[in-house]
């Protein structure tokens, strides 16, 4: 067909037809509105970066293990949501009866108090496990989303980059102090881990 015989009366009179022609002339309609296709291309792409769109996807990834290791939560933060985004919040928590916690991005500073202090820097692993433990002190556990998958020389030299030695990707050598920051400079800090 080369056209649309907008002048057929079976079109024109039997429901079902008359429906899916409605429907067609709405569709060609709206495909002729004018509509800036950078500024869409922009807010649709750009709302959140590759690393950023990672961390969340770690984030619900470990939500979602712990749950099927202890069940339903008893309590977790909302995400902010609007008409372009579904974004989460410095502090988002994730929380379950017996005290254990999962947290995105939590912040710890000098002047915060408890399990939120850091001795030097200001601090914000993308990723905090809060375990309680029988004596009531909690251990933090924190996970930091590197999204880096990059092919490593076949003899790495002592610089920048490892091997991990199975698939050929690569860390790098500040993911690894990131790591070591974060046990050293956060009290509370029991283990570090690169996602």
């Amino acid at each position: 067909m080369t056209h649309v015989p907008l002048s057929s009366s079976v079109l024109q009179r039997r429901r079902e037809y008359r429906e899916v022609l409605r429907q067609h002339l709405a569709l060609r309609a709206s495909a002729r509105l004018p509509i800036d296709t950078d500024l869409v291309a922009s807010q649709l792409l750009g709302v959140n970066d590759v690393a950023t769109m990672y961390e969340l996807w770690c984030f619900f990834t470990i939500v979602r293990e712990v749950e099927a290791l202890r069940g339903p939560p008893v309590r977790a933060g909302r995400l902010r949501a609007d008409e372009v985004q579904v974004a989460a919040e410095r502090g988002l928590a994730v929380v379950w009866s017996d005290g254990l916690e999962v947290a995105f991005n939590v912040t710890f500073t000098k002047r915060s108090s408890g399990e939120r202090r850091s001795s030097s820097l200001l601090l914000r692993p993308d990723i905090v496990v809060r375990v309680l433990g029988p004596d009531g002190h909690a251990s933090l556990h924190v996970l930091d989303a590197k999204l880096r998958v990059q092919r490593v020389r076949e003899e790495p030299d002592d610089t920048d980059e490892e091997r991990d030695g199975s698939s050929g990707l690569g860390f790098q050598r500040s993911d690894v102090a990131k790591m070591h920051a974060y046990r050293d400079a956060l009290p509370s800090v029991r283990s570090a881990f690169v996602l």
